[in-house]
């Protein structure tokens, strides 16, 4: 069973890349952690290839995103209007 960076290791940027219907730059940016993955993406990879871990992909880069603090866990709030704010 093999992560996302593994299946970029094994066939290479492009190829994983054009499965998921972005860019390499894209790609990069997810395996970076500064973009969440989707649903969709997470379809595509298990359908074209078999021996694609879902989990496995969750936990490292969940793992970068926590380390970065980008994960949604980390943004702030919406600040709450009072009655009197006038924006």
């Amino acid at each position: 069973m093999m992560d996302l960076h593994e299946l970029c290791s094994e066939y290479g940027n492009a190829p994983v890349a054009a499965v998921m219907g972005m860019t390499e730059r894209c790609l990069t940016d997810i395996r970076r952690g500064y973009t969440a993955m989707t649903i969709d993406d997470f379809f595509e990879l298990e359908q074209a290839y078999p021996l694609f871990n879902m989990l496995k992909t969750v936990h490292r880069i969940g793992l970068v995103r926590e380390e970065r603090g980008v994960s949604r866990k980390f943004r702030r709030g919406r600040r709450r209007r009072m009655p009197n704010d006038k924006r």
